[in-house]
């Protein structure tokens, strides 16, 4: 509701996350036949792109408030080192109940963050695809 009243939307990471899922199953699809092949040569790129689809989720700069906390997507939340959060820099700088044009700002500029993290994830399946 914060979100709507303050002109963000998240329907650019909901399309990010659609296009990601239809690429991880494309991904799959190519293990079972490089599997089936008993082909190394496709395994090892098909394991080079899975390593490079988790990079894709490391923000070099960190999370808000988080320097040392660098996924976009599973980190542990600001105020709970215990825990795990999703979306962890989104939800804390959505935690504040007094937010400043400036905190709206910050959180618009991690969204877009978020969302070219997934689509950089999704092109990285998609690479090479056969």
């Amino acid at each position: 509701m914060e979100l709507r009243q303050n002109n963000i939307t998240l329907h650019y990471i909901d399309a990010a996350i659609i296009r990601f899922n239809n690429a991880s199953v494309k991904f799959h699809e190519e293990v079972d036949k490089a599997i089936k092949r008993k082909n190394e040569i496709e395994l090892r790129d098909l394991n080079d792109r899975m390593v490079n689809v988790e990079k894709s989720f490391i923000y070099s700069l960190g999370l808000p408030n988080q320097k040392f906390n660098r996924h976009v997507i599973f980190a542990p939340p600001f105020n709970n080192n215990y825990a795990s959060a999703h979306f962890p820099g989104i939800s804390d700088l959505m935690f504040p109940s007094n937010k400043t044009e400036k905190d709206w700002g910050e959180i618009r500029r991690h969204i877009s963050i978020v969302f070219k993290s997934i689509m950089s994830a999704a092109e990285t399946l998609n690479e090479d695809a056969k």
